[in-house]
Order: structure tokens, then C-alpha cells, then sequence
């Protein structure tokens, strides 16, 4: 039981990063629309980092569930 929480909140946080990530890709448009190039930049960049953290975290979601759903060695 305590894998499958585990899988879960990484699933959570990884939905939170995506959501940031979102803002964050919004946020170096409109820095864009206002003339700071280096700031648009920046967030975009940031974005970036927030879309690699959730692809991570979903990836450490699905060994979780992944161990979770065959404990045994039986497919090893």
C-alpha cells in the first residue's frame, strides 16, 4: 500500500509541475509582449525544467506501480 501512495503523489507532483510549467511558459510570453527578451528567456526556461521534473516524476510513478502491481520476481 505504501508504493501505491508513493505512486500517486509523484503523479500529484508531477501535475503541479506541468500546471507551473504552464504559468511559467505564459508568463515568458507576456514578458515577450512587454519587450524583456532576456526575461521570456529565462522563464521559458524554467518551464523547461518544470516539464522535465514531471516527466520524472511520472516516470518514478510508473516503476512504483509497476512494482507495486507484480511484487513477486515472477517476470524478472
Amino acid at each position: 500500500m505504501e508504493l501505491r501512495t508513493r505512486a500517486e503523489a509523484l503523479g500529484d507532483l508531477a501535475g503541479q509541475f506541468e500546471l507551473r510549467a504552464d504559468s511559467l511558459w505564459k508568463l515568458g510570453r507576456d514578458f515577450d509582449h512587454w519587450g524583456l527578451g532576456e526575461e521570456a528567456t529565462e522563464a521559458r526556461e524554467c518551464a523547461c525544467a518544470m516539464r522535465v521534473g514531471a516527466v520524472i516524476n511520472r516516470a518514478k510513478a510508473a516503476g512504483l506501480s509497476a512494482e507495486f502491481a507484480a511484487p513477486d520476481d515472477s517476470f524478472y
